[in-house]
């Protein structure tokens, strides 16, 4: 009996310290959203873009069909 006891005392600790393993690596990164962010599409084209060159060429194989170059 004082084994399952000591088992159960163990568990439970384990689970509190995963939860705030969880909580802790979380927190910080919930109030970044009201930092200003840097937008994901251009709004204006860069100056020269239409001499970019080609530096390497990849293709995804597999089920992905993903074909991506390097400016």
């Amino acid at each position: 009996m004082k084994q399952l006891l000591v088992k159960r005392n163990v568990f439970a600790l384990v689970i509190v310290a995963a939860v705030a393993a969880i909580v802790s690596y979380i927190g910080p990164a919930y109030g970044q959203a009201t930092h200003e962010t840097a937008p994901i599409f251009l709004k204006e084209i860069p100056p020269g873009y239409r001499d970019w060159k080609v530096i390497s060429v990849a293709h995804e194989e597999g089920n992905l069909n993903s074909l991506g170059a390097i400016l």
